[in-house]
């Protein structure tokens, strides 16, 4: 990792895809360069979102204010569903140990196999 580079507190959150896949998306409330809110991928539910963080492109609209920065881990988030509005930060939940909530999230995602 650069020295000269933003750390950037990003929140994990499940996120359902339009498709109904649910899989990992880090939220940076507020992009240093834009001041709006970006989402970056995290990777699919059953992967480690956590080595998806580090540094990322910024994903500003406007071009000429792109910059990069590093993820680094500020929280969790609820569910965001693409539909509305994300959660509120203020929801956010920091956990130093988080592998309990994640095995929780792909518990209750990952389709159930039929007995035979």
């Amino acid at each position: 990792m650069s020295n000269n580079l933003k750390r950037i507190h990003a929140y994990l959150q499940p996120l359902r895809q339009e498709d109904g896949a649910v899989s990992w998306a880090w939220i940076v409330a507020q992009c240093p360069f834009c001041q709006a809110t970006h989402s970056h991928r995290g990777g699919e539910l059953k992967d480690n979102p956590f080595r998806t963080l580090g540094e990322r492109e910024s994903n500003c609209k406007d071009e000429s204010v792109k910059g990069k920065y590093e993820l680094i881990y500020g929280g969790l988030l609820g569910y965001w569903d693409r539909t509305g509005t994300p959660p509120p930060f203020t929801s956010a939940r920091y956990v130093s140990n988080p592998t309990r909530w994640l095995a929780q999230i792909r518990e209750i995602h990952t389709p159930k196999k039929e007995k035979s």
